[in-house]
């Protein structure tokens, strides 16, 4: 039976392929040209075929504004099958969608990378010092004050919102215990405020994370732009 579903998954790629030009359809849509290389890919081509079909999906994705799976389709492949051009133009692509995806720890990673083999010009163009970041856990610690970890993290809206919820929960909580109606705080106010609390807090850890990756993306910004203008900013090819 699985033989028998893989010959006719196999059947229907080969059909689809043969029968839609990956590159000539402009009505396509690029979700649908990206599904359409990831089905050729199954077919079992050779190794370069499946680079080219992966660069282009990913190039697909892109143009979907799918940044983070086009960078996940990019990872797929193996450097060690490209040539020293083609391992420079991969890396290359993988630092603009990360950059793009707002993956930063990818970003920063590959671009130690990068300065080091592909791209020495790359060590003049970086800021310095470095931004100036939010820590998580300072989110979590204020977190417990209501709305406090929202505003530590520049999220006002949120502050406000989680001031008005929070502080009502812990009004009434404190108006049932004024007046002699502890059994009626804990199961309201008490639940109310334990559903809600630590929910707030991941959101403020998340706020934080969000405000980092934000500041390193502008801080980064001139690298990101001459990597996007001009892909020969390398003084010297890889080894």
């Amino acid at each position: 039976m699985n033989l028998l579903r893989k010959l006719l998954c196999c059947s229907i790629c080969t059909f689809l392929c043969i029968s839609s030009s990956l590159n000539a359809q402009e009505s396509q849509s690029p979700e649908l040209s990206a599904a359409l290389c990831e089905l050729a890919c199954w077919s079992g081509s050779g190794r370069a075929a499946q680079n080219a079909l992966l660069m282009e999906k990913a190039a697909y994705l892109e143009a979907a504004g799918e940044y983070a799976r086009a960078y996940e389709t990019l990872c797929r492949i193996s450097s060690f099958s490209l040539d020293a051009a083609g391992r420079t133009e991969l890396l290359r692509r993988k630092l603009l969608l990360a950059y793009e995806a707002e993956d930063m720890d990818s970003f920063l990673s590959l671009l130690d990378e990068a300065a080091e083999t592909s791209f020495p010009g790359l060590r003049g163009l970086i800021p310095e010092g470095q931004p100036r970041k939010k820590s998580g856990d300072a989110a979590m610690l204020l977190s417990i004050l209501p709305g406090a970890g929202f505003a530590y993290s520049g999220q006002w809206p949120a502050a406000g919102k989680d001031l008005l919820v929070e502080g009502s929960i812990l009004a009434l909580g404190a108006g049932c215990i004024a007046s002699g109606l502890y059994l009626a705080a804990f199961l309201g106010g008490g639940m109310l405020l334990y559903e809600t609390l630590p929910r707030s807090t991941e959101k403020a850890i998340r706020a934080a994370s969000s405000y980092n990756a934000a500041r390193i993306k502008e801080f980064y910004l001139p690298v990101f732009e001459s990597l996007k203008q001009s892909p020969k900013i390398q003084e010297k090819p890889m080894p």
